[in-house]
C-alpha cells in the first residue's frame, strides 16, 4: 500500500485526516475492518487499484462506473458496459420521483438522444395515482422526447439476436397507423366507432371504403373482392 498523505494521522484501525489531499491504494480495502472519513471534504481523490468491500450501505451523492455495476452478484452477464441485479426471488428493479406516501408518483425509463444537447428520449414509463396505475409506451412525459415509431420484434427461438418486425406503429393520433405483419385473432367482436368500414384486397387491386356497417353492405363488399361468393 502507498500512502500520499499532508499530516496523515494512521492508526491501526482509523484513518481520519480533514487534510489529507490524495489517498492512493494498490490492493483492496475492506472497510469492515477499518474506518475513512473526510475523505474529499476540500476535492480530494480516492483511488483504489483493487476492489473495495463494505460491510454496510453506500452512501454518495454521485457515482461514476467505466466497466460493469453489479449487484447480487459477482459474474456478470455477456455484454458490456451494463447493469447486472440479481437476487433470490424475482428480481424487481424499482425507479419513482418521489418516496412520500399516498401521492401521485412517476417512473420512466429513457435513452440517450441522437444530439446530446436534447433530453433523452422515452422507452417505457407509469404512472402511480389515485384508482389507476397506468403504463405508456414511447411518450407521455413533459421531461423526455416521445417516439415517432414503435416497432415490436419477435424470433422463433429463444438465442435470435435482432429477430423479425411483427408489428410497427407510425404517425400522429388520428392519423396513426398500426401494421401487423401477420394474422390478426380476434376471441371476441371487432367493434368500429366510425360509419364507414374499408376492404382492401392486395394493393393495388380493388379497394372498398366508406362501405356503410350493416350486413348487406359488409356482404355485398366481400362479393365485390372475390372474397365470397353472392
Amino acid at each position: 500500500m502507498v500512502l500520499w498523505a499532508d499530516g496523515d494521522l494512521l492508526t491501526p484501525n482509523n484513518l481520519n485526516n480533514p487534510t489529507l489531499t490524495t489517498l492512493t491504494l494498490e490492493g483492496d480495502i475492506d472497510c469492515a475492518n477499518n474506518i475513512i472519513t473526510n475523505i474529499g471534504a476540500a476535492g480530494t481523490d480516492f483511488t483504489a487499484a483493487g476492489g473495495l468491500t463494505l460491510a454496510d450501505a453506500l452512501i454518495a451523492t454521485t457515482g461514476t462506473f467505466s466497466g460493469n455495476a453489479l449487484i447480487g452478484t459477482t459474474i456478470p452477464a455477456t455484454g458490456s458496459p451494463r447493469l447486472d441485479v440479481v437476487g433470490s426471488t424475482e428480481v424487481v428493479s424499482v425507479f419513482g420521483n418521489v418516496t412520500d406516501d399516498a401521492i401521485n408518483k412517476l417512473a420512466f425509463l429513457g435513452g440517450r438522444h441522437f444530439t446530446n444537447a436534447e433530453e433523452p428520449i422515452f422507452i417505457i414509463g407509469g404512472r402511480s395515482i389515485t384508482g389507476d396505475t397506468v403504463i405508456r409506451i414511447g411518450g407521455g412525459s413533459t421531461l423526455l422526447n416521445t417516439a415517432t415509431i414503435i416497432e415490436y420484434y419477435t424470433a422463433a427461438n429463444t438465442t435470435t439476436l435482432t429477430g423479425t418486425l411483427a408489428a410497427d406503429i407510425t404517425g400522429v393520433g388520428t392519423a396513426s397507423i398500426l401494421r401487423l405483419r401477420g394474422d390478426i385473432t380476434i376471441d371476441k367482436d371487432l367493434n368500429h366507432d366510425g360509419s364507414n368500414v374499408g376492404f382492401y384486397a392486395t394493393a393495388p387491386i380493388a379497394q372498398q371504403t366508406g362501405v356503410g356497417i350493416n350486413a348487406g353492405a359488409i356482404h355485398a363488399a366481400l362479393v365485390a373482392l372475390g372474397l365470397i361468393t353472392a
